[in-house]
């Protein structure tokens, strides 16, 4: 597996990009994202649980998610839409936090592209709409721990 742990050349200040290779087949990595009961397994850094969570992953059907800390308690809670799925190739979704006023035209827009290489997958992360570096960075972070997650269950099936 290999992260991209430093911002690629080309990613700007409102946008993030992770790639990262799965050594399973890109329609396993793909399930991986539309399944709830794999959500309910990676879809949460590292450092956290969460007590809640509600996926519906097709075209106009929403998600929510609670993390919670495990050592200091604190809650984030979540939500989104899923605006675009295309099996085994593509999620387009929408994703903003609940602490932040809600404008669907503002909500930061990911979307995941997965790369078939040789029986693994090459999974490509774009996130954009981001308020500052610091909270770009932070979401790196987030998502590099949930993505390290994700790899942990697909090497365990």
């Amino acid at each position: 597996m290999s992260a991209s742990l430093k911002p690629p050349a080309l990613e700007t200040d409102d946008e993030l990009i992770i790639e990262r290779e799965f050594d399973a087949p890109r329609d396993v990595v793909f399930k991986a994202w539309t399944d709830q009961a794999a959500l309910a397994v990676w879809f949460c850094p590292e450092g956290c649980d969460a007590p809640f969570q509600r996926f519906d992953p097709r075209v106009g059907g929403t998600y929510r998610v609670c993390l919670r800390g495990k050592e200091s308690g604190t809650e984030w809670w979540m939500q989104g839409e899923f605006l675009e799925i295309v099996p085994p190739d593509r999620i387009v979704m929408t994703h903003v936090w609940d602490d932040v006023a809600r404008r669907p035209d503002q909500d930061s827009v990911i979307t995941v592209r997965f790369e078939e290489i040789g029986g693994k997958t090459r999974m490509h992360f774009h996130q954009v709409r981001f308020v500052s570096v610091a909270e770009r960075d932070d979401h790196r972070g987030g998502w590099n721990s949930c993505f390290n997650r994700l790899q942990e269950m697909l090497a365990h099936g």
